[in-house]
């Protein structure tokens, strides 16, 4: 327990200072970081019809519905096998993230970007999407430990879940609903 403790509060310690610190920087200068630029620069040298197309599926899976159908199957699977702490730590975990999400879009305010190739409504940062899919990473992690996946298999998945939380927050700078410095902050505030 102690060394699962302190691995929490580091991770907690950790993603609450850069969520903090992004949000105050971007709420009193709203317009786009030297980095969120960059990024911008570095989508608009790779756009291509089909990888907009790739984008626009592989964002859903940051939605509210997609993360709460993952977290339903999860909650069952962890049930089902009696894991009652790593159940209660998911449905906190998910509550926390998506109601603490859209207390931290109302305080901090920022608008989005424009030219935005998908339709987004509200504020943008923290980025709803990343911070949402960082759930994936949790759940891979959880399953890998708690399933004796074994080295090679448990690495593998909790490898893919934090690939898909990138990829589905990358997806949204990509397609112009989020600044980097948003996407950033979000996946810290899911950490």
């Amino acid at each position: 327990l102690g060394l699962e403790l302190t691995t929490a509060l580091a991770a907690l310690a950790v993603g609450s200072y850069i969520c903090i610190a992004y949000g105050m920087l971007v709420a009193d200068q709203p317009g786009p970081t030297v980095g969120d630029t960059t990024a911008f620069d570095f989508c608009d040298r790779i756009t291509a019809t089909w990888l907009t197309d790739i984008a626009k599926v592989v964002t859903v899976l940051g939605s509210t519905p997609a993360v709460l159908l993952a977290s339903a199957i999860a909650a069952g699977w962890l049930a089902s096998r009696r894991h009652w702490m790593e159940l209660a730590v998911l449905l906190v975990g998910v509550l926390a993230i998506l109601v603490g999400t859209n207390v931290i879009k109302d305080v901090v305010d920022r608008p989005r970007p424009e030219g935005g190739l998908i339709d987004a409504h509200g504020s943008s940062y923290p980025s709803g999407h990343a911070s949402h899919a960082v759930i994936y990473a949790w759940i891979a992690l959880v399953i890998s430990v708690r399933a004796r996946a074994g080295v090679s298999r448990g690495t593998a998945l909790v490898v893919a879940g934090v690939a898909l939380a990138a990829v589905v927050g990358l997806t949204r700078v990509y397609l112009r609903v989020h600044y980097m410095s948003d996407v950033s902050g979000g996946w810290a505030y899911g950490v």
